[in-house]
């Protein structure tokens, strides 16, 4: 389908690259035991962790609290009016919801040739606390985040995710209708035989140090 190829298309130029809603400014405030949980991580997977692309870069985006979703949500709209009506939902990696994760969402936004077709949303999967399923919550928070936004008058949607992120946007792909396609970029927790359930198209971005996707 074209939405589903333009959708893979703009998530693969990104990777080459590397009910009441409260308008107000609800910025994500990392508290001391996220920054102990992040530096643990850094840790133990030091080539994870990934910075900003842009040393000086500022998100573009609107960051808010969305009341009936219970959490805030990076918005890559500068307002409802006028919004894109694809979706395209991002699922951060386990470092949670960092600057890095906003510019690609940012980038997907703007894309290349496709300026204006997506509407990119970051749901704060971690606020009640960093990792977690998608049986303990974070596949609910998906889809309360479509149902919200689809009163708003979003009519398409779809999904990526980074690492942990992976793991998240293939269930949705399995379990959720609505879901048109996903993209799982460098992806964990994913098998062969998640394919035999996907109700929507995948593109799969591996990193080069990966295993092997092919068979």
């Amino acid at each position: 389908m074209k939405s589903t190829f333009v959708f893979a298309v703009v998530l693969l130029s990104c990777a080459c690259f590397s009910v009441g809603l409260e308008e107000h400014k609800h910025e994500h405030v990392v508290s001391p035991d996220e920054e102990r949980h992040i530096a643990d991580l850094i840790a133990q997977f030091p080539g994870h962790y990934h910075p900003k692309v842009d040393d000086n870069y500022m998100p573009r985006g609107r960051e808010y609290f969305v009341q009936a979703l219970n959490m805030t949500v990076y918005d890559t709209a500068p307002s409802d009016t006028g919004a894109p009506t694809r979706i395209l939902i991002a699922v951060y990696d386990i470092f949670g919801f960092h600057d890095h994760i906003k510019q690609i969402a940012d980038r997907v936004a703007a894309g290349k040739g496709n300026s204006g077709q997506f509407r990119v949303l970051i749901p704060d999967f971690f606020r009640q606390g960093p990792v977690g399923s998608w049986e303990t919550g974070t596949g609910q928070d998906v889809r309360d985040t479509i149902n919200y936004f689809r009163q708003s008058g979003a009519d398409t949607f779809g999904i990526y995710g980074f690492c942990w992120g992976g793991r998240i946007s293939v269930k949705a792909a399995q379990e959720i209708g609505a879901i048109r396609g996903a993209g799982l970029i460098h992806p964990s927790g994913v098998v062969t035989d998640d394919a035999l359930t996907l109700m929507g198209s995948v593109l799969l971005l591996p990193a080069s140090n990966d295993p092997d996707m092919v068979s």
